[in-house]
């Protein structure tokens, strides 16, 4: 699906004459249709919205749309190259972020990145928290994975205080769901109360291959649902999926960590969620300094600014887990009764 969308704001805070009002053109490349992707997708439009009322600059926008497929994502990349060379191109997610990469390889066209947990680990910067000195930058989707272990632990230990915890992990091959199992790999590692065992299975492209991934996590849930006493959700795009976080929770095992609201609501004992909101902010940020004439490989890769907690009662009351009362503030109207 290629989309274009053009946003026009013709004045400002302060008065601009039209010589100084410029028109660019940006592309907004989504990895796959899920309600992550276009929630930041909306964010960021928002956002421009905002900066196109503020600059009295003129803002083409054209979405691609790679279902789940980084060929595809390339493809459909190149044939917009082809017809205008963009201004910028604003990936989500990682396969997107790959994808403009490797199609913008050698050129100076701007790319800023976000919904990507694991960009190291995708070959697509050496370091967060510094400049690439590459065409690329971004706002990292990352959560403390030892904060979320740390808030896990103290639920449990309430009633399984002298057991060693098993975790079922059952995840797609998808880079970003790798990359999340392992870094919680690392943390288990160090200690000896609680360990991971996983079920992993090929990921396929989204919509298509989701019947053959909802199999698989069944087949999954059936391997390990003897061996574990909790599931723990992988990130990726099944988590964004709420038909796949609902078979985790026809398990019949308590969900201890989901990736989004719905899924909390649906059953899942609690999850943490960076606020797409602030993410689309940060990037339009980032976009604006490129627009004034920042070199993108000069700024900094960075990290969210906000987070969500979401919590379920009625999970944890079934399971007999005491929330702690600084949770439930952290929460605030976020919990599910």
């Amino acid at each position: 699906m290629n989309i274009s969308i053009s946003l026009a704001f013709l004045f400002c805070l302060t008065v601009m004459t039209s010589a100084q009002a410029e028109s660019r053109k940006i592309i907004i490349l989504e990895t796959m249709p899920v309600p992550v992707v276009t929630e930041h997708s909306k964010a960021i439009k928002q956002s421009l919205a905002e900066l196109a009322a503020q600059s009295g600059d003129t803002y083409e926008i054209e979405i691609l749309e790679g279902m789940g497929a980084k060929d595809r994502a390339a493809k459909l990349l190149k044939n917009s190259l082809e017809k205008k060379r963009p201004d910028l191109v604003v990936t989500i997610a990682t396969l997107a972020t790959q994808a403009a990469k490797e199609v913008l390889s050698g050129s100076n066209i701007p790319i800023i990145f976000c919904v990507v947990i694991d960009p190291i680990g995708a070959d697509i910067i050496k370091k967060v928290g510094v400049a690439s000195g590459t065409n690329i930058t971004g706002v990292v989707y990352t959560q403390q994975h030892n904060i979320k272990v740390e808030m896990v632990m103290r639920l449990l230990r309430h009633t399984h205080r002298d057991s060693v915890l098993k975790i079922g992990f059952i995840s797609s091959d998808y880079p970003s769901s790798i990359s999340d199992f392992r870094e919680l790999e690392k943390i288990s590692s160090l200690v000896d109360n609680y360990e991971f065992i996983t079920y992993i299975y090929p990921y396929r492209p989204i919509p298509e291959g989701l019947p053959e991934m909802y199999a698989n996590m069944r087949k999954g849930i059936d391997s390990l649902k003897d061996k574990v006493d909790f599931f723990w959700e992988s990130s990726g795009p099944m988590s964004e999926i709420v038909e796949a976080s609902q078979i985790l929770i026809n398990s019949g095992k308590p969900i201890i960590l989901g990736y989004t609201p719905k899924a909390v609501e649906k059953g899942i004992l609690m999850a943490v969620v960076t606020d797409s909101q602030e993410t689309g902010q940060q990037v339009v940020e980032m976009a604006a300094k490129v627009f004034k004439g920042t070199d993108v490989g000069t700024l900094p890769v960075t990290t969210p600014r906000k987070f969500n907690l979401y919590l379920n009662m009625k999970t944890a009351e079934k399971y007999g887990l005491k929330i702690p009362s600084h949770l439930l503030m952290i929460a605030g109207e976020n919990v599910f009764r």
